[in-house]
């Protein structure tokens, strides 16, 4: 009995000693459910995190897109003109920022202002300017919900602006005039002065009365060109120098499309603004967990 027992004994531990690695149940380590378990804890925190970025991308660009959707039609007209600036100016370039700067100023919208029964200010932020060619040609265009309204205000824009650059050039044709007087007296004081000392040393009764009235005109003379200095120096103060050649290439236009509103452009500007906002809220997010790790 003892040796069967044992002989069976023999056997089922052989039969267990053949059995292969590959036949027995896989054993999933706890380390991998415990990994994925955590990557997924991970991303579930992550989610009102990357909700608030979505929404501070998305709601700033769709509102400005709405927004500027909603807006009324904004139309341009615009006014070409051409300033003729002798290149040989010392100041040509000058003169030409000067000429472009009074293009908004109040003496050359205050009218239209008045006609068109608008603010100056808020006309002013309707109009822009720009300079192409060379700087020698001007394009000034105006902006109105009103298309016919915007043809109007850059006409009636154009023709003051023309006016008055026209004003300024007839006083420098006046300083003109005031500098060729005073060249013309000097040169009759220089005459004069010629004269006396050609009868200095003369004693006759008739070249002294001669020599005291030829003093006295050229007194005269010397008070008269000093009065036109001091008027050729205030006009020149008050002067604009401005050049008198200066007239529209063509008639005020429309243009062909409207110039507003853009809600594909502000939805662009949202959208930056979501970036930059987004930006801070990860930044104080990813300051808080260094903190609390820390």
């Amino acid at each position: 009995m003892t040796t069967g027992t044992s002989r069976s004994a023999d056997l089922n531990g052989k039969q267990s000693d053949d059995v292969s690695p590959s036949d027995a149940e896989p054993v999933v380590p706890s380390v991998v459910n415990g990994s994925w378990s955590s990557r997924s804890r991970a991303w579930r925190g992550r989610l009102p995190l990357l909700a608030a970025v979505a929404v501070l991308l998305i709601v700033p660009a769709l509102v400005g897109y709405l927004v500027a959707a909603s807006q009324p039609t904004v139309y341009g007209a615009r006014s070409e003109l051409i300033i003729a600036v002798p290149e040989s100016s010392n100041t040509a370039e000058q003169q030409t920022a000067t000429l472009v700067s009074m293009l908004d100023s109040r003496a050359v919208l205050e009218p239209v202002a008045a006609e068109f029964d608008e603010d100056i200010q808020a006309l002013r932020e309707r109009i822009s300017r720009e300079q192409v060619e060379s700087g020698n040609v001007i394009r000034v265009t105006v902006e109105d919900s009103d298309r016919n309204a915007a043809l109007g205000m850059v006409s009636t824009l154009t023709q003051n602006y023309v006016a008055l650059v026209t004003g300024l050039a007839a006083d420098a044709g006046q300083s003109q005039y005031l500098t060729d007087e005073i060249a013309r007296l000097s040169a009759q004081q220089v005459d004069l002065r010629g004269r006396l000392l050609q009868l200095s040393g003369s004693a006759a009764d008739a070249d002294v009365e001669l020599a005291r009235q030829l003093r006295v005109d050229s007194d005269v003379l010397q008070q008269r060109i000093a009065d036109l200095e001091q008027q050729a120096v205030e006009t020149e103060a008050q002067r604009v120098e401005a050049v008198p050649l200066i007239r529209p290439l063509a008639e005020p236009y429309l243009l062909e499309e409207a110039v507003g509103p853009q809600p594909l452009r502000t939805a662009a500007a949202g959208l930056l603004v979501g970036i930059v906002l987004s930006a801070g809220l990860l930044t104080v997010v990813l300051r808080r967990r260094t903190l609390h790790d820390g």
